[in-house]
């Protein structure tokens, strides 16, 4: 089978022997947990843009193979003690009123209460900021509560990744990044969040901390620019990539590539990245995102941790780089190979 591993330096997570099948919540709970222990290494050299100071985060990091998930929690330096805003967790500075959902609800069960702050829906993403407040002390190594996402009574959520941080010692938060699949998400839907347990530790407590409510993804739909690209490359073991499309909102930019000639049992998984520079001179990096090895298709998320495009800018000249991922151990290698030469992705329309 193909095994999965983090997106990481210096994390070993004992995953070599799950099944390509659904992970339990609890073995997503203590791979979740064991990823968190590595918050921070290897980021001193990582230089944070004028547009995230404060507040800079890298993208979660997530990837399916056969209905395995992955989570990845990276770092969020000096948050504000308030409640999670999407666009404040995101570095953005643009106004997303518009395609935010504020619910504001609360529901609390077996002494915890959990406080669903604000969604945003953006196609095949629903970001989530919740809360969650406990009758008794948290301990350090309390984890981060997933959940699971319905779309008009039918479970679409397959993978998710996110941050989150401890505001005292009753009080955590989290922005959670939701993966949906099979849902069209342009206009009005029915969402249920449903989180079934909450951890303290090694101690889990079952209850029932349910929301339902409407959002849309229309508006945001609507602004949401697209470009065609067809870009191939070809991986070190043959095997092609295809970026296939350019999308950009006010929530950030993504890059879509399917794979060619290539086997997720069988052949060897790679890293990819983008890295180069908007016609300003502005520094932009995407990091693999999501990648679903039986579709042979993924995505690539703009990096907060760059400059990012530049107001006004018409072009960027970006190249691809890949890394094979390692087959016995989460220990990720940073030696990157360029593929091909560079290309432009065009920002605007002719």
């Amino acid at each position: 089978m193909k095994e999965i591993y983090t997106l990481l330096n210096e994390v070993n997570t004992n995953i070599d022997s799950y099944d390509a099948e659904s992970l339990t919540e609890e073995e997503k709970r203590k791979l979740f947990k064991n990823i968190r222990g590595t918050i921070g290494k290897g980021q001193g050299n990582r230089r944070h843009s004028r547009r995230y100071a404060g507040t800079a985060a890298c993208a979660a990091v997530l990837i399916l193979f056969a209905g395995i998930i992955t989570y990845n929690d990276t770092a969020y330096a000096a948050a504000k003690n308030v409640a999670w805003k999407i666009g404040e967790f995101l570095g953005i500075e643009n106004n997303l009123q518009d395609y935010t959902t504020v619910v504001g609800t609360s529901k609390r069960d077996k002494g915890y209460t959990v406080t669903l702050n604000e969604v945003i829906l953006d196609k095949d993403q629903l970001i989530v900021s919740a809360s969650v407040r406990s009758d008794e002390k948290f301990s350090e190594s309390s984890g981060t509560e997933t959940a699971d996402v319905y779309v008009n009574g039918k479970q679409v959520s397959v993978a998710g990744g996110g941050v989150s941080r401890q505001i005292d010692s009753y009080t955590r938060e989290s922005v959670m990044d939701y993966e949906l699949e099979n849902v069209d998400t342009s206009g009005k839907l029915n969402i249920e969040i449903i989180y079934s347990s909450m951890w303290r530790g090694e101690e889990k407590t079952k209850g029932n901390w349910n929301f339902q409510f409407e959002t849309d993804g229309e508006k945001l739909a609507a602004d949401t620019k697209h470009f065609a690209l067809d870009q191939s490359f070809k991986l070190p073991n043959g095997s092609g990539v295809v970026l296939t499309e350019y999308t950009s909102n006010n929530l950030g930019q993504k890059i879509y590539f399917k794979l060619q000639n290539w086997d997720y049992v069988q052949d060897p998984m790679y890293d990819l990245k983008l890295e180069g520079t908007d016609n300003l001179g502005n520094q932009v990096e995407f990091d693999l995102s999501y990648m679903k090895g039986r579709e042979k298709r993924g995505r690539l998320n703009i990096s907060s941790v760059c400059e990012g495009i530049g107001e006004g800018a018409e072009y960027l000249t970006l190249k691809l780089y890949a890394v094979e991922m390692p087959e016995k151990s989460g220990r990720m290698s940073n030696d990157f190979t360029v593929l091909g030469e560079s290309f432009i992705v065009p920002l605007t329309e002719k």
